[in-house]
Parts: structure tokens; sequence; C-alpha cells
């Protein structure tokens, strides 16, 4: 029995029977802009070219958070793969 749900703006936490479960959305091409700071047509172009993780449903790119966060963390040590 779901006890409470609160939703922040790129994960939500829902609380389960007293312990605690975060689930992770996905995030438009938008929101991943205003994440990184940089303008939204940066975003579309390094999906396009491969750089971002991402997946295409229809003809909007989609983001997953996790995988934002994964593909960040490689790029600030230098493990990017290229």
């Amino acid at each position: 029995m779901v006890e409470n749900v609160l939703t922040y703006p790129h994960v939500t936490i829902t609380s389960l029977n007293g312990g605690l479960i975060m689930q992770d959305r996905l995030l438009t091409a938008r929101e991943v802009a205003e994440w990184l700071s940089v303008d939204e047509a940066t975003v579309h172009k390094m999906a396009r070219q491969g750089r971002l993780p991402v997946a295409k449903i229809g003809r909007k790119y989609r983001f997953r958070k996790s995988d934002l966060e994964e593909w960040f963390d490689q790029q600030k040590n230098g493990t990017n793969g290229h």
C-alpha cells in the first residue's frame, strides 16, 4: 500500500510501507537543457550526433536522468569513450 507520493522536477519518491522507492522519469530536451544550462538546440544536436544518452519516441527525444548523470560523470572524469 502506497502511503505517500512526493513529486520533484526529475524524480518521484514513493513511500511504500515506510520505505522509499525512487523512480527515474523521462526528461524532455527542454528539461535537459535547463539541467545542463545549455540551449535546447544544443541538446537536440548532441542527441542527433549520439553524444547524449537518448531514446527517440515518435519524433521526440526523451532522456533518463540516471543515464545523463552517468554520462555527466564520465565527461567530468574524461572517460567519454571518444
